[in-house]
């Protein structure tokens, strides 16, 4: 099983994307976390992240799974 090619990257390079979007996941729940206590902070911050994901092609998977 060779998911990274199948991606077409190396390890290293699957690696270092894995992660970035891991802990890009992580910031923004922890905003989420935040806001739902405090709602005037970090209003669009979870959104503004997947947004900025699906410009990355993070979520090309839900394409085939459907």
């Amino acid at each position: 099983m060779n998911h990274w090619k199948d991606n077409g990257m190396t390890f290293l390079q699957h690696l270092g994307f894995a992660i970035d979007v891991g802990l890009r996941l992580i910031l923004a729940g922890v905003c989420c976390i935040i806001h739902a206590v405090l709602p005037f902070m970090f209003q669009t911050t979870a959104s503004d992240c997947v947004k900025n994901l699906s410009k990355l092609d993070v979520f090309q998977f839900l394409d085939e799974i459907a």
